[in-house]
């Protein structure tokens, strides 16, 4: 079977605004809805923290 489109995407990153700046200047989206430390949106790809769930040490 072949996929024929992606519906949602979600990446865990470890920095959200170094993934913000590929998506926005390599990808040439931009960011939707909030953007936070934790999170950003772009349409249906999202880029999440690694390290939200967890106490940095």
């Amino acid at each position: 079977m072949r996929a024929a489109h992606i519906l949602e995407t979600a990446l865990y990153v470890r920095d959200v605004a170094e993934a913000i700046g590929f998506y926005r200047d390599v990808m040439g989206l931009e960011p939707v809805g909030k953007v936070s430390e934790r999170n950003a949106s772009f349409g249906v790809a999202m880029a999440f923290s690694c390290f939200s769930g967890r106490k940095r040490r």
